[in-house]
């Protein structure tokens, strides 16, 4: 049973005792925009203090998600030597002529099991959820039974030449949904702002989770948090509560920031599966 009641956001509410799987952080360490806006929200972006701050606040595993094929690469031998780390495949087609090159790698990766899923960037990649140009990629996911991430709702302008929101919006994925009942969906920033269209889809398809991570930057906007907590208690109530899964998106954002965004809303069982069980049986990870 979800509690209703919205707290003041104060951080006397955090869970000193609750594990955390993060499912949607970034380890583009040698990437420049990240670099940046690590160090605008004094966050030292390395693995070292990464697996400190883990410690810190009780993160026991991440899912780690790359942006290129550098940072593809990165992750892969990152998970290879830390049972920490899940490693998902982020594909870029921002230049049409990659699919090849991106189809190639990912098969490759996922046989010689170096890669626990696909992320697909609506809104920065100029398709719809339900392309065509995509369906190989759900083949694979098929093949392999590894699960997709979709970037839903909001484009950070940083991240490409051009994003369309149109693409990002969340709706097209109940189609992908209903055509691949074998494989698992899962919204990253559960569709933000559209988050009402994201709670549909996962309280219609069995297949469709959702993420709550990059909400907010490191900010301290009480107005705007407030309002993010209201609207994670309508997607947990709506979407359900085994549907929704603890993410920051760091660097973006620290883990004490997005703990303090969950903890208090909800009673103990519904926060453990948000914030650990939920990831923990949707990436199959392992205690």
């Amino acid at each position: 049973m979800v509690t209703m009641e919205i707290k003041n956001f104060t951080g006397k509410n955090i869970a000193q005792d609750q594990k955390f799987i993060d499912t949607h952080v970034h380890l583009c360490f040698n990437t420049p925009i990240f670099k940046r806006i690590a160090s605008q929200n004094k966050i030292t972006f390395s693995l070292d203090a990464l697996e400190m701050e883990m410690d810190k606040n009780g993160i026991e595993k991440a899912v780690a998600i790359g942006i290129d094929m550098v940072s593809n690469r990165l992750i892969s031998e990152i998970a290879r030597k830390s049972e920490r780390f899940i490693p998902v495949f982020g594909i870029n087609l921002e230049n049409k002529s990659n699919f090849r090159f991106y189809f190639d790698n990912a098969k490759k990766m996922l046989r010689d099991g170096k890669i626990s899923g696909l992320k697909i960037y609506l809104g920065y990649d100029h398709f719809y959820a339900n392309s065509r140009v995509w369906e190989p990629f759900y083949r694979l996911a098929s093949e392999y039974q590894v699960p997709v991430v979709f970037h839903t709702g909001d484009t950070w302008d940083a991240m490409r030449k051009k994003e369309f929101l149109k693409y990002s919006q969340p709706l097209a994925i109940d189609e992908v949904a209903v055509n691949h009942p074998d494989i698992k969906f899962l919204l990253a920033h559960a569709g933000n702002p559209w988050i009402d269209e994201a709670a549909e889809i996962l309280f219609k398809n069995p297949n469709c989770y959702a993420d709550i991570s990059g909400w907010f930057f490191e900010e301290r906007n009480p107005a705007l948090l407030g309002l993010m907590r209201r609207k994670l208690v309508d997607l947990v109530t709506v979407g359900g509560s085994n549907k929704v899964l603890f993410g920051t998106d760091w660097p973006l954002v620290s883990f004490h920031s997005y703990i303090r965004l969950v903890t208090g809303l909800f009673k103990p069982a519904v926060l453990k599966k948000i914030a650990y069980s939920n990831a923990k049986r949707f990436w199959s990870a392992k205690d």
